[in-house]
């Protein structure tokens, strides 16, 4: 793929298909960008410049803006997913609490709160990607390494309260199910949101960031 490419430009490629890749891009929409990056890197080392006037400092931001400019409503996106998470994790925990050996009652509002650790993390991921240009490298990893620290102690906070006072709000299971419903709908519209032209015609979706 970057062979003839001096090893900064190649490495560059490299980083930014990478990015794609795990990101989840469809493999044909991966192969048409890659190859128009690569024929701007090819530019730039025949005329002597750097991979970086061709991306900037950050390829990975680079990679995550590329894909962002394409997508609609990117921040309705991701608080959709965050919403259908929260929604399906709920429910599916007030669905099954009452059936886990020796539980006798529905959740209360602290177990749930634990529930919604993962869908913040996700939040939180998205947020950080979308931003990933404008914050840079070490901005986001402080507001990750920040995010889990909160996350770690609002969920012993949580644990504690369970723990010491029992249920403080009880969620039924019918309310349950109607929010996996719930949570099942906004995370359809949230993939179909994340969808790009390219990605829309592949059926695949493009990356959060």
């Amino acid at each position: 793929m970057n062979a003839s490419l001096p090893a900064p430009f190649s490495t560059t490629l490299r980083d930014v298909d990478r990015y794609w890749r795990t990101s989840g891009v469809p493999r044909s929409e991966r192969r048409d960008r890659i190859h128009e990056l690569r024929t701007h890197l090819e530019d730039a080392a025949a005329q002597g410049r750097g991979p970086e006037d061709v991306v900037g400092p950050d390829a990975l931001a680079f990679a995550a803006e590329w894909i962002l400019a394409d997508r609609r409503h990117p921040w309705a996106s991701a608080a959709l997913r965050f919403v259908g998470m929260l929604a399906v994790g709920w429910g599916a925990v007030a669905v099954l609490f009452p059936h886990l050996p020796g539980v006798s009652s529905a959740p209360g509002i602290q177990t749930l709160g634990m529930m919604s650790i993962p869908a913040l993390s996700v939040l939180g991921k998205d947020v950080t990607q979308m931003n990933r240009g404008r914050l840079g490298r070490r901005r986001v990893a402080a507001l990750a390494l920040a995010a889990v620290l909160v996350a770690g102690a609002g969920g012993a906070a949580l644990g504690y309260l369970q723990a010491t006072r029992g249920p403080v709000v009880e969620v039924s299971a019918g309310a349950g199910a109607a929010l996996v419903l719930v949570g099942v709908v906004a995370l359809v519209i949230a993939w179909r949101l994340r969808l790009t032209p390219r990605g829309r015609a592949s059926g695949r979706p493009a990356p959060t960031a």
